[in-house]
């Protein structure tokens, strides 16, 4: 069991969105203790990529000096994790056992509250290079596959290819998943879950002009009274995914979210076994501010952050 959070969307109030994502994150940990880490972007064409992750848990993560420039650099795009160890899925002292998981080039991440099972873990595992012990990090690989076997030049289309494939080879698992994307302007958000594990959103579009997602109402409930910004807030009832459905919440290039939310059904495929699959080498076009270094180890000077205007 672990706690995953975040949102899409530019703020129109960002010192309240601010403390509503710090407050989540901290009440997260009532779902993993082990180990905390976030993924993040800015708006447009040249905004950075936050990433950062280590084995503490996510009440102490966040007087971190790097979860700071979540105010200061206004992400319009967020995914945090707060980790509870599996046992024999990888020791959160390791740090590359730590959620999230990216992209080599840091524009897509990837978290996951749930468990495959090991028997097909173990198997699967045989298949596609990892840079860690962690089952969660297989997700994204064969996501990551199921991309490149993808002949559409639509970066939708190849990402919905790429879910679908974690459908089609992991058979036992438990899962709620969130699937971050940076591309040159546009910004997209994954949500999808089986019923073994909860995922739940909140559309406050009218009073923040984002849309946040949680593993379960009692965070929510608990973040917003800490925070005491409950009375500014204008959103319905919380709204839990669908099983066997992939939600896909966008921002444009004009820096909305469309009011409709795509949804699209989960398709299983009999695949044949993949290849060996190598990781994808490539290299960030936009500036990464992290405090790991290439291997993931916590590297942590006295770096002064710009302070700009993400949005």
């Amino acid at each position: 069991m672990c706690g995953i959070t975040g949102f899409i969307g530019c703020s129109k109030k960002p010192i309240h969105s601010y403390q509503l994502i710090t407050k989540l994150f901290e009440k997260s940990e009532v779902r993993g203790t082990d180990a905390a880490g976030f993924w993040a972007t800015q708006n447009g064409k040249n905004g950075k990529v936050l990433y950062h992750k280590e084995p503490v848990r996510s009440s102490k993560f966040i007087k971190n000096e790097i979860w700071k420039q979540v105010f200061n650099l206004n992400p319009n795009l967020m995914l945090a994790h707060a980790r509870r160890v599996t046992k024999g899925m990888g020791q959160p002292s390791f740090n590359e056992n730590n959620h999230p998981f990216t992209s080599t080039d840091r524009s897509k991440g990837l978290i996951h509250n749930g468990k495959i099972n090991e028997s097909e873990y173990l198997t699967l595992k045989e298949q596609y290079q990892l840079n860690s012990d962690c089952d969660s990090e297989l997700l994204l690989r064969i996501f990551e596959a199921g991309e490149a076997s993808c002949d559409s030049s639509e970066s939708e289309v190849r990402s919905l290819f790429g879910i679908n494939r974690i459908h089609s080879v992991v058979n036992e698992a438990q899962m709620a998943v969130a699937i971050g994307e940076r591309h040159d302007e546009d910004r997209n958000l994954w949500l999808f879950r089986n019923e073994h594990r909860p995922l739940w959103i909140a559309d406050v579009r009218e009073s923040l002009g984002q849309i946040f997602f949680v593993s379960e109402p009692s965070v929510w409930e608990k973040a917003l009274y800490e925070c005491n910004i409950r009375c500014s807030l204008v959103f319905k009832s919380l709204i839990e995914v669908s099983t066997n459905e992939i939600w896909l919440f966008k921002i444009t290039k004009a820096n909305h979210i469309p009011e409709d939310v795509k949804k699209y059904k989960i398709h299983k495929e009999n695949l044949e076994k993949d290849k060996y699959f190598e990781i994808i080498k490539k290299h960030s076009l936009f500036e990464v501010v992290t405090e790991l270094n290439d291997k993931e180890q916590v590297v942590k000077d006295s770096q002064e952050y710009d302070i700009v205007s993400g949005c």
